[in-house]
């Protein structure tokens, strides 16, 4: 054998195991967010603490639920919370937590300049260990996640949704 043919053999060796790589990489990924994404199909058992340090059980809550992984200072986050206010007004028996990894004296001081996370039924609590949104790969704010009330998933939203869909969403389930 050449020295050519023994470069290009090897180059073509190369090519395909970087091919073979890729592709096992590729697969492996889409199996592993499919079967986190499973995961979510009830809602998960982890332990969040409410802005005061207690320990917090999300599966405990009653009836409709949105959870909503969210930066206080993310401008589509704020416009959600306006389209959460839109949808209480018509559906008052949901109850919707805000979740967030932010520092807790932030999310603090934004809940005492947002009154719609000071009452029972709506509340923010705090994500310390990121156990949620590393898990469930939360990638972007705010991310939503409706549960009926057996605490299965009805809708997963990934980003900005108006009122009037989410209003369609959970009409459907009553």
């Amino acid at each position: 054998m050449t020295k050519k043919k023994k470069i290009k053999t090897l180059i073509l060796i190369s090519v395909s195991l970087l091919f073979l790589i890729l592709a096992y990489s590729f697969v492996n990924s889409y199996y592993t967010k499919q079967a986190r994404e499973f995961e979510l199909t009830e809602l998960p058992d982890i332990p969040l603490h409410d802005l005061n340090g207690n320990n917090f059980d999300i599966v405990q809550l009653e009836g409709l639920k949105i959870l909503v992984f969210m930066d206080p200072d993310c401008v589509y986050c704020k416009n959600q919370i306006k389209e959460f206010k839109k949808l209480k007004r018509q559906l008052s028996d949901l109850t919707m937590v805000g979740i967030s990894e932010q520092p807790l004296e932030r999310l603090k001081d934004y809940v005492d300049t947002e009154p719609f996370f000071n009452n029972p039924k709506n509340f923010m609590t705090h994500d310390y260990t990121s156990k949620m949104d590393d898990h469930f790969w939360i990638g972007t704010t705010p991310h939503l996640l409706i549960y009926n009330e057996n605490n299965r998933l009805i809708k997963q939203n990934k980003g900005f949704i108006n009122a009037d869909k989410l209003i369609a969403i959970l009409e459907k389930v009553k």
